[in-house]
């Protein structure tokens, strides 16, 4: 088993709960980890028998230009997306952090991370 790691994508979108946020831009950060098994790729160096780094970006790109009111959609939108999408995932974690969140204090970022036993548990509530 392997994994592919797209580490901290910078996104700028209007996501949020909060009217500001909504017509604001604010920066996002998106991580992908991507486990599966990577022998065949290995073996072939053929890219149909892996993970294509660019489809992965551009389906980012596409549920993050769409705005939503809280990032775990958003981050249950990919995975879901990226595991219709690519079946011979075995696993993924997705990270989305929002360094720009203004909760009244000073913070790093707030972050959410789903992943794939997190669509299954959905599935099945």
């Amino acid at each position: 088993m392997g994994k592919i790691i797209l580490d901290k994508m910078e996104f700028h979108a209007c996501h949020g709960v909060y009217d500001l946020e909504k017509i604001t831009a604010q920066k996002f950060f998106l991580s992908l980890i991507i486990e599966f098994d990577m022998k065949l790729a290995g073996q072939t160096d053929l890219l149909e028998h892996t993970i294509d780094y660019q489809k992965m970006v551009d389906i980012c790109k596409e549920i993050m230009r769409k705005p939503k009111s809280l990032i775990e959609k958003i981050a249950f939108d990919i995975l879901q997306k990226l595991h219709e999408d690519f079946p011979i995932i075995k696993h993924a974690i997705v990270v989305i952090e929002k360094p720009e969140a203004q909760l009244g204090i000073k913070l790093n970022c707030v972050s959410v991370t789903v992943n794939t036993t997190d669509l299954t548990d959905q599935k099945n509530p």
